[in-house]
């Protein structure tokens, strides 16, 4: 297995939680694609050069601090724009965290934001941001265009320049401080393991 592409996603309407009891955003934009490459992870390395793609957001710059008292978030302190920022967030400090850890095994991570995809249907759950997707779809990515980025950072061809890096539109961008916090990084790697030991 050489590329490991984690795009799975969604934009909650409501409190909801996993079968594992995880509020459902980050459960599955970023406990699922953990797990996942947790359990992938001996035949990745075995590829010699494998690469792990995060896609991620431009929502990962909010909140500005991942709270770890607030996550995953419970039910009274619930927002949906909050638990998508949480996840999207997730999604660069796995990624970095990932390079850190096996960079040197020959492993390349990296995130990026793919840009606002109408047809993903990703507010298909919330009658307002579905309307909000429709007022805003003539100037959003066609299919094609949303998976640009994605594709570009699978197939890139130099390791180097994609390493830990964090892209949007086809090129290298920065992402916030907090995704770049190392001690943050770790922390979250270390609840995710035992969350995931927990449910496997």
């Amino acid at each position: 297995m050489d590329i490991l592409l984690c795009n799975a996603g969604l934009f909650p309407s409501g409190f909801q939680l996993t079968e594992e009891g995880i509020e459902s955003t980050v459960g599955v934009c970023h406990f699922g694609h953990f797990l996942l490459t947790q359990l992938l992870m001996d035949k990745l390395l075995a590829a010699g050069k494998p690469r792990v793609v995060m896609v991620s957001s431009e929502s990962h710059r909010m909140p500005k601090q991942l709270d770890f008292d607030k996550f995953p978030l419970q039910q009274s302190q619930f927002s949906a724009l909050t638990a998508y920022g949480q996840a999207k967030l997730a999604n660069v400090l796995f990624a970095n965290e990932l390079q850190r850890r096996f960079g040197e095994r020959g492993l390349t991570a990296c995130s990026l934001h793919p840009g606002t995809l109408i047809t993903t249907d990703i507010g298909r759950g919330s009658k307002v941001m579905s309307l909000l997707m429709k007022l805003i779809s003539p100037l959003t990515k066609t299919p094609h265009q949303g998976a640009a980025t994605s594709v570009y950072c699978a197939a890139y061809g130099s390791e180097d320049n994609i390493a830990g890096q964090y892209f949007s539109h086809c090129k290298q961008a920065r992402s916030s401080r907090e995704a770049n916090d190392l001690e943050v990084a770790d922390k979250l790697w270390q609840l995710s393991e035992k969350r995931c030991n927990a449910v496997n």
